[in-house]
């Protein structure tokens, strides 16, 4: 993440065959990817919590 958001202060330099205008996009991209990452990670700790609730009865 915190290379993310280097790349994003430097998005003009590092990818130069696109434009600067499309940094915003990079950026909903990227957010929307680690939100992704994140609910998914409380969706599957919530089955685990259930799963192994229902096999302990």
């Amino acid at each position: 993440m915190l290379i993310d958001a280097i790349v994003l202060l430097f998005f003009d330099n590092i990818f130069l065959n696109l434009s600067a205008d499309l940094d915003r996009f990079f950026a909903s991209w990227l957010l929307r990817a680690y939100s992704l990452i994140f609910i998914t990670s409380f969706v599957k700790a919530s089955f685990v919590k259930k799963k192994t609730i229902h096999s302990s009865i």
